[in-house]
C-alpha cells in the first residue's frame, strides 16, 4: 500500500459502514490524518507512526489497545 501512495497525507473514510480497520494502513509514513467516523469499527489496529490526527468517533468500538 506504501509503494502506491507514498505521499498519502489525509484519508478521509466517514460514514462509508466500515467494520474493520483498512489492512496496512500502518505502512502510510507520511499519513498525518485519518477519519474513520461514523462507521461500524469494533477493534483498532496498528496505526500509522507520523499520525496526528485520528476520528473514530461513532464506531463500536469495544476496548483500546495499550
Amino acid at each position: 500500500m506504501s509503494d502506491s501512495c507514498p505521499k498519502l497525507e489525509q484519508i478521509a473514510f466517514s460514514h462509508n459502514s466500515i467494520i474493520r480497520m483498512p489492512k496496512n494502513i500502518d505502512v502510510l509514513y507520511s499519513l498525518a490524518e485519518l477519519d474513520l467516523s461514523n462507521n461500524q469499527i469494533t477493534q483498532i489496529g496498528e496505526l500509522p507512526p507520523n499520525l496526528k490526527l485520528v476520528n473514530l468517533s461513532f464506531n463500536r468500538i469495544r476496548n483500546i489497545p495499550g
